[in-house]
């Protein structure tokens, strides 16, 4: 790892203490982006860091503003249709969801999920994944997997692991999200539903 200031960060989240861990991170984001590609990009990175351990810390606040001032960064270096973009729109829609803010955190959830649909991108799935919990936390009656039958099984199944993964953080959206995940995959015969089904039990 040739960052010094993850590597110090990491040190103290491996040692249990995620205050000093998210102290390294903030002062190395208060700092701002370099010139380079290579320090901007250091900066993002340093800033999905610190906003998921505020989450974790549950400073929803900070995170929303730290998150925001990134997603800022990333709209003018990349524009707003491009991955890089959405890289940063899906950390700040985990973590309105995570603070209660179901409804901010939709149109950031489906505005991720669209773009790196348009693009083809690998992360797809598990924005999938992230827009179907969006979409029920807001209406439980949502279509929440709409269009994951578009794609390859492979790929569904990495969006139904993500949605099984997601779900221990989620203690009564989960077990709604997973029940819906298994409607579609009756609907369609698409997936494994060993985990799913073991998630539920």
């Amino acid at each position: 790892m040739d960052d010094p200031t993850l590597e110090a960060a990491t040190k103290h989240i491996q040692a249990g203490d995620m205050d000093r861990a998210a102290d390294v991170l903030r002062k190395s984001v208060d700092e701002g982006p370099g010139r380079s590609e290579a320090s901007r990009a250091r900066y993002f990175t340093h800033v999905m860091n610190l906003g998921d351990l505020l989450v974790y810390l549950e400073h929803y606040d900070e995170a929303e503003r730290v998150l925001r001032a990134g997603l800022q960064g990333r709209a003018d270096l990349y524009g707003r249709n491009h991955p890089g973009y959405a890289y940063g729109l899906e950390p700040l829609a985990e973590a309105l969801l995570r603070a209660g803010e179901a409804k901010q955190a939709l149109p950031l959830a489906e505005q991720a999920t669209e773009i790196m649909w348009n693009n083809t991108h690998e992360r797809t799935p598990e924005l999938m994944a992230l827009r179907a919990y969006v979409r029920l936390a807001v209406d439980e009656t949502a279509n929440a997997f709409q269009d994951m039958e578009a794609m390859p099984d492979d790929l569904v199944q990495v969006a139904i692991d993500s949605a099984v993964a997601r779900a221990s953080r989620y203690p009564d959206l989960g077990p709604r999200v997973l029940r819906s995940l298994l409607a579609w995959m009756d609907e369609h015969g698409r997936g494994d539903r060993t985990a799913v089904e073991k998630a539920l039990s």
